[in-house]
């Protein structure tokens, strides 16, 4: 019966998202969407054979990935969509489906080639030229994005690991790399799009945290679940990447993993995504450990 209701509150949110965007942009995409599985707490996505229809909740991420869209999609070099239409309300786009299989959904495709070829990628986009803009250095930022989210997380874990977090960043190194880069923010294989026959087998998808910022954040995601007991796949991405195999030692790697450990389980806490904020204390167990 839950999962009956699920689908039909879902089915209602499809209709609502192609009636916005006919309304407001006069097209009507006539293929059958069908839910794709990813109702999570910020996005949902339905498919057809040819196109996307994705809902973010929030009108500020509709807005960041539409601007990737229009300023950065053709500096990556890898497929990525081509939107066909938006609208604010509900905030959704219409996006071309790329061809291929999503790699986290295969695990044939979780091998060592796919993921030396998503090294290069993200290290070609990171070294795209980029001029920074933004009158607050990169290590403040840093530093106002772990005070945002450590009251949070606070509230989540006990006195104790709260109290040893916090201490750890006080002591922590300033950044070496001080430049923003132009970063995805969520590269993982849940977000790779591969199919071989291409003339480039990568696609690349989701968009909507995209933004300028310490360029190995596009690995912290990866460090905290894809490689995980898995070596090879970390060798063969940090080969692509052209990065040494002791990378995740470096001082600012370990001032990105634990501020994206604190951000991910005050998150998927409050999300009520019970997984995730698992994978994220594991995660802050072993930068703890290890450090």
């Amino acid at each position: 019966r839950t999962a009956t209701a699920r689908r039909t509150r879902s089915g209602l949110r499809r209709h609502r998202v192609i009636a916005g965007l006919r309304e407001q942009l006069g097209c009507d995409p006539d293929e059958k969407f069908t839910a794709a599985g990813m109702e999570l707490a910020t996005t949902e996505v339905w498919l057809s054979a040819n196109s996307v229809v994705k809902r973010t909740r929030g009108i500020g991420k509709l807005r960041t990935e539409l601007q990737f869209y229009r300023d950065s999609a053709t500096l990556l070099p890898a497929r990525t969509a081509r939107v066909l239409g938006s609208c604010d309300s509900p905030p959704a786009m219409w996006l071309t489906r790329l061809a291929g299989e999503v790699v986290a959904a295969n695990a044939r495709l979780r091998c060592p080639a796919v993921f030396r070829r998503a090294g290069e990628v993200i290290a070609a986009f990171h070294e795209v030229p980029f001029v920074d803009a933004d009158s607050v250095s990169l290590d403040d930022a840093l530093n106002l994005r772990f005070d945002g989210w450590y009251p949070r997380f606070a509230e989540v874990v006990s006195s104790e690991l709260a109290a040893e977090v916090g201490r750890r960043w006080l002591r922590r190194a300033p950044t070496q790399i001080a430049e923003r880069t132009r970063t995805h923010r969520d590269y993982s294989d849940r977000n790779w799009i591969w199919a071989a026959a291409m003339d480039e087998p990568l696609g690349v998808i989701d968009f909507e945290q995209s933004r300028p910022d310490h360029p190995w954040m596009d690995l912290t995601r990866l460090w905290e679940r894809d490689f995980y007991g898995r070596p090879d796949l970390r060798l063969a991405f940090l080969q692509g990447y052209g990065l040494p195999h002791d990378v995740f030692r470096h001082p600012d790697f370990r001032t990105l993993g634990l501020q994206h450990s604190v951000a991910t389980i005050a998150w998927a806490t409050e999300t009520r995504d019970s997984e995730y904020a698992l994978v994220g204390r594991a995660a802050l167990e072993r930068w703890l450990s290890e450090a």
